[in-house]
């Protein structure tokens, strides 16, 4: 699976934790759609905060994750955002619709990422300057009737470049990681992640990497702590010989 995403993307998606997005003078609401069947249809609202007119190109993308446990972006006409493009005036607020083209999901769940790209206009853009866009990347999750609960197996793996930590969900059901730390089984604090550490896709595998930890080898005792939706979460594992 060829990721079509870059890491731009991810950093900036990092940072949505909350109600609200927000990215230069473009306001995001709510962060993340979660729709259950029957619903097929959602909608999220854009406010330009800003004293310039704002251009904005809005995108979906279905969202997976592939064999490397990285998460990738595929085009998809499954799902569409209407209007895919507006023109904000300053104070303005702009609904846009997320439609499932074939109705409500029947399945487990379906995983997507709307692209909401704030692009240069006329009026931003300064000679001699790159004018770069803005873009924040909201969850778009649509589940069926059969949605099994997230069920996290982790792996934790050793090699040159440090640990690299490894959650496989067996549950339908997404689960979002957050504040992940790796510890030896006497509580010593080999690194951490603060912050949104991503998510494990239902069906799917997550990997991190942590290079502060390049000096631990395997068969180490570690102690794993994050925060997930609902709980914390706390795994004793042995450090295997990374593959």
């Amino acid at each position: 699976m060829k990721p079509f995403c870059c890491a731009l993307l991810w950093a900036l998606a990092s940072f949505v934790t909350s109600g609200v997005a927000s990215a230069g003078a473009l306001r995001v609401v709510p962060v993340t759609l979660d729709l259950a069947a029957p619903a097929a249809t959602g909608a999220i609202t854009l406010r330009n905060e800003g004293t310039q007119p704002a251009n904005v190109q809005i995108r979906v993308f279905r969202w997976m994750q592939g064999a490397d446990g990285q998460d990738a972006l595929q085009p998809t006409t499954d799902v569409v955002a209407s209007p895919p493009a507006a023109t904000l005036a300053p104070g303005a607020s702009y609904v846009v619709r997320v439609v499932r083209a074939g109705g409500p999901a029947s399945g487990g769940e379906e995983s997507y990422r709307l692209l909401i790209d704030e692009l240069p206009t006329a009026g931003r853009v300064q000679p001699g300057r790159i004018s770069l866009l803005v873009r924040q990347s909201i969850p778009v999750f649509f589940s069926g009737l059969e949605v099994s609960a997230p069920q996290l197996q982790w792996q934790v793996s050793a090699g040159r470049s440090g640990v690299t930590v490894t959650a496989t969900n067996g549950g339908s059901r997404r689960q979002k990681i957050a504040d992940m730390s790796l510890a030896t089984a006497s509580g010593q604090l080999l690194a951490d992640r603060k912050g949104l550490a991503g998510y494990v896709l239902g069906g799917s595998s997550r990997s991190w990497s942590f290079p502060a930890a390049r000096n631990v080898k395997p068969g180490t005792a570690v102690v794993l702590n994050a925060a997930s939706d609902n709980n914390r979460i706390r795994v004793q594992a042995t450090v295997q010989a990374a593959k």
